[in-house]
């Protein structure tokens, strides 16, 4: 898959890549380990795969200003349009630690890896279960859609038997059944959504400074929920009541309230998504025009405080150079000698 995406913007470069053999010299791949053949993973292996990407980038919670954040958030919208419209690539698993930043010589940018997920996108829209995404960030509809699968894969088990549960995460599917959903380019502009979310409310600040106070039963308790028919409620709850507004605004930590006008825009736009699918240009609309709003002091500061650090470390390098002691070069015994002019 990087290899159809090469050349976008805000991609990883796949450098070099190998299969990994266990002792016995044999390719390692997942159906050597599991006992016995489950419906959800049934005809599928997944193979151990090392790869080699480049550039390297940071996470999305480690931005160094409002501006920064909200910027890396447009861009992973470009980055998911550019390969929706230009490669027919559907990323599938937008969640916080799949978006980062990469920094760049002018100006920071949004950066989206782990493609493993990501498909060739069908006329019907139509793909497997298994990796739709990361529980806390899925959308609604891909919520509802695993709910029915998992009610009805219930049904045909005993009344005793326990009630399932998803995994919280993507890259395991073992008590999902073979089925497919339907799944858009909507739904990862939602996913992404949740995850500016999810920033504002567990950080304090830049740089990952993760917030110290407990919220009891908060919003990310409820998304983090790994029933379900819980999970999709609470969501669809979120976007129907707007007392759940109010409640996302109020567990916004105070360092993030410039962008609680942005957040209001941006849950009006995902309201009806269900229904009618939101577009890029929606929100790419929405982030700009937040984007030209928000001040640049705070960018303008941590600049200067990022110079001021570079110019600390490099002041102590060279004091550490200029403290070593040279040996003395030996001198030869020509160096003695004065100078003769040559006779013709």
């Amino acid at each position: 898959m990087l290899k159809l995406m090469q050349g976008v913007p805000g991609v990883p470069e796949l450098v070099d890549y190998w299969l990994v053999t266990t002792s016995e010299g044999e390719v390692d791949v997942t159906r050597s380990y599991r006992k016995r053949e489950r419906r959800s993973t049934k005809g599928t292996s997944r193979t151990h795969v090392r790869l080699v990407l480049k550039p390297c980038a940071r996470p999305l919670h480690m931005f160094r200003t409002l501006k920064e954040f909200v910027r890396a958030l447009r861009d992973i919208v470009i980055i998911q349009r550019t390969a929706v419209e230009e490669r027919g690539i559907l990323h599938r698993d937008c969640s916080l630690n799949n978006a980062m930043i990469l920094d760049d010589l002018d100006l920071s940018k949004g950066f989206l890896i782990d493609w493993e997920f990501a498909v060739r996108i069908a006329a019907d829209n139509k793909y497997p279960i298994g990796g739709t995404g990361t529980v806390p960030f899925m959308s609604r509809m891909l919520l509802s859609q695993l709910m029915k699968a998992n009610k009805s894969k219930s049904k045909s088990k005993s009344k005793n038997a326990p009630a399932l549960k998803t995994p919280k995460t993507s890259s395991d599917s073992l008590a999902l059944p073979v089925s497919h959903v339907v799944q858009g380019y909507s739904d990862d502009l939602e996913s992404l959504f949740f995850i500016f979310a999810w920033v504002c409310i567990k950080f304090c600040g830049p740089n990952g400074t993760v917030r110290q106070e407990r919220m009891p039963n908060s919003l990310l308790d409820r998304w983090t929920s790994l029933d379900l028919a819980s999970c999709a409620a609470f969501k669809i709850t979120f976007f129907a009541n707007p007392l759940d507004e109010q409640r996302l605004i109020n567990e916004f930590h105070p360092y993030f309230k410039p962008l609680i006008p942005l957040a209001k825009d941006w849950c009006a736009a995902l309201k009806d998504n269900m229904v009618n699918p939101v577009t890029f240009d929606a929100i790419l609309h929405i982030l700009n025009s937040h984007l030209e709003e928000l001040s640049d002091d705070e960018e303008l500061q941590s600049t200067v405080t990022m110079l001021k650090k570079t110019a600390t470390a490099l002041t102590s390098s060279l004091k550490r150079v200029a403290s070593l002691s040279l040996p003395m070069p030996k001198r030869r015994k020509s160096d003695d000698l004065p100078e003769t002019s040559e006779q013709v």
